[in-house]
C-alpha cells in the first residue's frame, strides 16, 4: 500500500465531486423526468407556434442536434453547437426572455416570446425541482429516489420555483419605470431634453442596480431550484441562499461552473458519438434484414428519434445534477453544511409526540374514589 491511497482527494478537493454527476446523471427516473420535461416543453412551443404565425419564427426549444445529418456533421458550426447543448435549460429561458425585449420588433414576436419564457419557467419550475431532488438523494444519500414522490414534490414546489427568479425580475422593473418616465419626459417641447439629460445620472444608477438584480436571476437560478430540492424551502429561501452562496464565495463558484461546463462538454462529445454509432449500427442491420423498403425507413427513423430523446434527457439529467452538486458544495464552502445534509420528505420526518396531559387527567374507566376513602 502506497502512501498516496490514504489521501483523502475529496475532502482537500470538494469540486471533484462534480465528477460524479456522469455517473449520477445516468438514471431510468431521472431520464423519465427529463422525457416529461422535452414533452412539455414541445407542447407549449407548439401552441404558441399554432396562435402566432409570422415569416420568422423563432428558434426557442432549437433541439436538433448537429451531426445527426451526415452534411453537418464535423463542421464547425456543429461542433460549437454540440458543446453548448448541455446548457439547453439555461438557453430555453435565456433566448426567450432576451427576445421578449428586442427594439424594433413586431408585436406578434414579442408575445410569443413572454409566453415562452414563462412556459419554459413554469415547466423548469416543476421538472428541474424533481430532477434536483432525485439528484441531491442519490449524492447525499446514495439511494435511489421515488419517482412518483419526485413527481409530486416538484409539482407542490412549483410555485416556490416560479416566485424565486421573479422576484427579482419583479424588483428590476419596479427600479426601471422612473427611467421610463423621465423617458417619456423627453417629448416635452423646449425643456424635454434639458430634463432628459439632467436626469441622466438617475437612469444610469436605476440602470445599474436592475442590471445586477437580473445577474442575479441570471446566474442563480439554477442554483435557486436546486436549494429547493435540496432543502424543501420556499420561493424566498432558495432566492436568498442562492444570492448568499455564490457572492459568498465567486471565484469559488465560477471554478466549479468551469469544471462543470469542461466535464460536460466531455460527456456530450462522447455520448454523441456513441449515439451516431448506435445510430449507424441500428439503421445497418435494419436495411440489410429488410431492404431499402419503406418500413425498414421508418423503423430507422424511429430508433434514431429514440436515441435522440435519450440523449437531450441525458444532458438534461447532468445539468440538474450538476447544478445540485455545485449548490451543495458552495453550501459546504460558505455555511459550514456537510455534503450529506438533505431536507427529508414529510412521510419520513418522525411524527411528533403528543402533547402533555395537563390539568385533570382523563377519567375513561378508572375508578372513581370518593372522598376520604
Amino acid at each position: 500500500m502506497t502512501p498516496f491511497d490514504h489521501i483523502p482527494y475529496y475532502r482537500l478537493f470538494p469540486w471533484l465531486h462534480l465528477f460524479r454527476a456522469i455517473g449520477l446523471a445516468f438514471s431510468f427516473r431521472q431520464f423519465l423526468i427529463a422525457g416529461g420535461a422535452i414533452c412539455a416543453l414541445w407542447i407549449g412551443h407548439a401552441m404558441v407556434e399554432s396562435i402566432y404565425v409570422d415569416q420568422t419564427p423563432m428558434v426557442i426549444l432549437g433541439w436538433t442536434l448537429p451531426g445527426w445529418n451526415a452534411e453537418a456533421f464535423g463542421t464547425s458550426q456543429s461542433r460549437a453547437e454540440l458543446t453548448a447543448v448541455i446548457l439547453r435549460p439555461w438557453d430555453d429561458v435565456l433566448r426567450s426572455s432576451t427576445a421578449a425585449w428586442v427594439p424594433r420588433d413586431t408585436l406578434a414576436h414579442r408575445l410569443k416570446a413572454v409566453f415562452i419564457c414563462a412556459w419554459s419557467f413554469a415547466m423548469w419550475s416543476i421538472f428541474g425541482i424533481a430532477l434536483c431532488r432525485l439528484a441531491a438523494r442519490r449524492f447525499t444519500r446514495q439511494e435511489e429516489g421515488s419517482f412518483r414522490k419526485a413527481v409530486q414534490f416538484g409539482l407542490s414546489r412549483s410555485m416556490q420555483g416560479i416566485v424565486a427568479p421573479a422576484l427579482p425580475a419583479i424588483a428590476a422593473i419596479a427600479v426601471m419605470l422612473p427611467t421610463v418616465l423621465i423617458a417619456v419626459s423627453g417629448n416635452i417641447p423646449v425643456i424635454g431634453s434639458t430634463l432628459v439629460t439632467v436626469l441622466s445620472p438617475v437612469i444610469l444608477l436605476c440602470s445599474l442596480i436592475a442590471a445586477a438584480l437580473l445577474i442575479a436571476v441570471v446566474v442563480g437560478w439554477p442554483l435557486m431550484l436546486a436549494a429547493i430540492g435540496t432543502d424543501d424551502c420556499d420561493g424566498f429561501g432558495g432566492l436568498s441562499r442562492s444570492y448568499s452562496l455564490w457572492t459568498g464565495r465567486p471565484w469559488y463558484f465560477a471554478w466549479c461552473l468551469i469544471v462543470a461546463a469542461v466535464v460536460g462538454t466531455v460527456v456530450v462529445l462522447l455520448a454523441n458519438v456513441l449515439a451516431q454509432w448506435a445510430v449507424y449500427l441500428a439503421t445497418l442491420v435494419v436495411m440489410f434484414g429488410m431492404g431499402e423498403v419503406a418500413p425498414a425507413f421508418a423503423i430507422s427513423r424511429t430508433i434514431h428519434v429514440l436515441i435522440v430523446l435519450l440523449f437531450k434527457a441525458y444532458c438534461i439529467s447532468f445539468f440538474w445534477t450538476s447544478a445540485t452538486i455545485i449548490y451543495a458544495l458552495l453550501r459546504q464552502s460558505v455555511d459550514g453544511m456537510p455534503l450529506d445534509a438533505m431536507a427529508s420528505d414529510r412521510d419520513e420526518r418522525p411524527a411528533r409526540d403528543p402533547l402533555p396531559v395537563v390539568g385533570m387527567p382523563a377519567m375513561g374507566d378508572a375508578p372513581i374514589r370518593e372522598a376520604g376513602i
